[in-house]
Parts: structure tokens; sequence; C-alpha cells
């Protein structure tokens, strides 16, 4: 487990500033100018910096320290940073320290070994999470919130995307579009379970609702070696997909669960010659950017990144008051560059996805769901046109 060294003093030099400006503009705090807090704030996110605030901690007895907890593979030496956990610790009004967990390490004997080292306010878990026995969760004493991650257990704090009707809006477009055979792909959990289940829910729910019959040999889910992500999913695709792809009733299209898979979709479909959309359509969940710019920009459902920071916030303070998630969070609207070029979920195109009033809403006393919206792109071929 490896964590940051770089010092406040690092950046006070980098950025020719006292160690105090660089305090103010991390804290957000009055009397630092806007250009200085920027230079300074960009420095630190480009390099990790990592706050320490274990001293103050033990001076106060309590924790200004978010610590967010990542993920990686055993031989990674740096990952990136999300630009929003930085964001999302300045709302909060604490301090962040990135903590890396090797997969195959146990993830909750390294919580407890942050623990010991230092005073933490919560911690922060993003995304996907081999956790391994989850009742042990209740040996780490501060509190621990999920963010979009589809190992959070049902009883912790955590802000989720609406997968169902993400997942059925998407399956939906490619049904209009005159799909009738379509594949998800997924990968399998350390349990032996699909990841995303509620996606998969949905695309189920969206084939009933068209009189379409759901079989769970549509699903495929490939086992990953997550100490070596990338090559072990391009190995397993590359065993199992192409040979379904060559069959006389192959599909047509594939929703592609998680956007970070469709990236490595796309370069081995055009490895094997196989053309988007011409030969087989894409759609994927997520809306990382990057797959706007892939030769045919993908298809995909997209939960905004400013409604999950608003919701994360809000949830965020509620978790550290120890307070339970209720009612809705009205979410601020979205610019209409973000969203151009988007359609509501009946597949009706729109100009823009901000001229809907949006609401995070509290489906549990745990659980925010953040909306999202379908960014249509060009991988998907309309087969009614021909």
């Amino acid at each position: 487990m490896t964590q940051h060294k770089t010092t406040a003093q690092d950046i006070a030099r980098h950025c020719q500033v006292s160690t105090a400006t660089v305090s103010r503009a991390l804290n957000n705090k009055p009397g630092v100018s806007p250009q200085i807090k920027s230079r300074v704030l960009k420095y630190a996110e480009s390099i990790g910096y990592v706050p320490n605030s274990t001293a103050r901690s033990m001076r106060t007895g309590t924790s200004s320290l978010a610590v967010l907890v990542i993920q990686i593979q055993s031989s990674d030496r740096q990952t990136v940073i999300p630009s929003q956990a930085f964001e999302l610790v300045s709302r909060l009004g604490l301090e962040l320290r990135v903590v890396r967990i090797p997969y195959g390490e146990d993830f909750v004997d390294g919580l407890l070994k942050v623990e010991a080292d230092c005073h933490s306010a919560i911690f922060l878990l993003f995304g996907l999470c081999d956790i391994g026995d989850k009742s042990r969760l209740n040996e780490v004493q501060a509190p621990v919130m999920f963010i979009l991650s589809d190992d959070a257990p049902a009883e912790y704090p955590h802000v989720a995307s609406d997968d169902e009707d993400g997942a059925y809006a998407i399956t939906e477009s490619l049904i209009e579009a005159g799909h009738r055979s379509i594949m998800v792909l997924t990968e399998l959990k350390s349990n032996g379970e699909p990841y995303y289940q509620r996606r998969i829910a949905g695309f189920r729910n969206a084939l009933v609702a068209h009189h379409m019959v759901f079989d769970s040999a549509q699903v495929q889910a490939l086992h990953v070696d997550y100490n070596n992500h990338a090559d072990s999913f391009m190995a397993a695709f590359r065993e199992q997909i192409p040979p379904l792809l060559a069959k006389p009733d192959r599909p047509t299209a594939i929703f592609i669960l998680d956007d970070y898979l469709t990236v490595f979709v796309t370069k081995m479909l055009a490895e094997a010659g196989i053309r988007v959309p011409d030969d087989i359509s894409l759609a994927s969940f997520g809306g990382w950017e990057v797959t706007s710019f892939l030769p045919a920009p993908i298809q995909s459902w997209v939960p905004p990144i400013p409604y999950i920071l608003e919701t994360s916030t809000a949830a965020g303070l509620s978790t550290l008051q120890g307070k339970a998630f209720s009612g809705e969070i009205s979410l601020q609207p979205l610019d209409a560059s973000d969203t151009s070029g988007t359609s509501d979920t009946s597949g009706t195109k729109t100009a823009s996805a901000s001229a809907k009033p949006a609401v995070a809403r509290a489906i549990s006393p745990t659980c925010f769901m953040v909306p999202g919206y379908l960014r249509v792109g060009q991988s998907v071929r309309n087969l009614n046109a021909e």
C-alpha cells in the first residue's frame, strides 16, 4: 500500500508562494487570489498531493481527513486520482489523503492500517472495489461511503447511478433501431457473479416491455484478473466473443455495461476486422468522455459529473453527521454543451437534458440515486432504414 509523501513546502516552492498561501488555497480559505489558488490546486492535483493532518487530529480529537481509497494493480506505481475527488473533499470541508490498495491484498485490512496510522473522518470508495468479506467492514471505525460502486453493501451509504432506468433506455434505443438480438457484456466478480446486476435487470425489463424473450445466455460475463485487468479482459474477450459473432444467428448489437471496457472492445473488434457500426452496433453505460472520441462515438447512458458531485456532497455531509438519507436533492441545470445530441428515455431527440428539472432521490436510508441521460452516438446502425 503506497501513499504520497509530497509536502506543502514542495508545492510552495514550485508555485513560488508561501506555505500559508498553499494551505489557504488547498482548504478553500479566503486571502488568496483566484489565479494563485488555481495554480496551486492544479499543481497539487497533478502530483496527487496528500496533506498530513495526523498531528492536528491527535491534538484536537477530531479529524478533517477524508481518505480516498483506490484499488490498483500490484505493478502500478502511480494511479490517476479523479479530479472530482479534490472538488468533493473541498466541498465537505475536509483535506484529502489517497491510499492505494493492490488487488489481492485484503481490502478491510488496508482500511484498518490507515486507521492505525491516522484519524480519518470518512473513507470514500469510488468505482469497483473487490472487498471480499463485506461483513468485516464493521471493524472500520470511520464511516465508509461508496460512490458509483457496484460493490456497495446495501446497509452502507452510497451514491448510485440510475442503473435500471439507464440500461432500459439504452436497450430501448437499440430495439427502436431494429436490433432484436443483443448481447450484454460485463465482467465476473471474484464471487463468480456478473457485475452490474441492476443494469442487467434494466436490459431484461426493456426486452419484456417490447415482448422479447430474455435469455441468460445473452449476458456474457468475462473472468478478469484485476491484477492484470486490461490484458486479462482482452484475452478473455478474444477467446469467447469472436466465435459468438461468427455464428449465423449472431447478435447485431452489444450492450457493454461499463464504458471502461468499451475502449478495449472497440480496439479488439477493429483488430478482428469487425466494423462499428457496419458489422456490429455498440452501446455502453457510463458516459466516459473518451468514448465520444472513438472512430464511431459510442451511444451511452451518462450520469453527469456535476450531478454526481452535488449528490455526493449532500450524501457525504449526511454521512459525516450520522444522518439517514431522505428526500430529494435539486440539481443545478447542466450547460447545453454538456448534453448536446442527447435524447430522453423514450428515444425522442432533444436539444439538451438540462431542459428538464433534475433531482437525485433517496431510494433508501443509505442510497441516493443520480439521474442520467442518453448520449446519442454513431455506434448504432439503424436496421429499420435498410
